[in-house]
């Protein structure tokens, strides 16, 4: 058998080093009774923790990148920032990635980079 990848092999805080992926779709009725109480679809968005195996999950009402990054932000509020995180080639991911680099790409947003710099996210 190979070795670890240094990310799961080394000490290391939870979710400093995290894997993501989505899972669904669940139907999930609402708290109504009678005939109008359809179900309806959400997704889990699981974070693992890549050296400890710990899991995070958020749940979500579909499968888009503004619902994933809302996601991921109550991720790291609850978790803490991360280092490296890592998925599939999801579309939502790739497209989460797209607008967090053109985020970075324009000159308004030097302030918000060195405060992400500062902060080491």
């Amino acid at each position: 058998m190979g070795d670890l990848p240094a990310d799961r092999a080394t000490e290391s805080p939870p979710f400093i080093h995290t894997g993501v992926d989505f899972a669904g779709p669940l139907f999930i009725r609402p708290d109504v009774s009678g005939r109008d109480a359809r179900a309806n679809e959400a997704y889990v968005c699981m974070f693992t923790c890549m050296t400890t195996r710990a899991v995070h999950l958020e749940l979500l009402r579909e499968q888009t990148t503004d619902s994933f990054l809302q996601g991921l932000r109550r991720f790291i509020s609850c978790r803490g920032r991360t280092r490296v995180i890592q998925s599939d080639n999801f579309r939502s991911f790739k497209l989460g990635d797209t607008f967090i680099q053109c985020l970075f790409r324009d000159s308004k947003w030097e302030k918000l980079q060195r405060k992400f710099n500062e902060e080491r996210i």
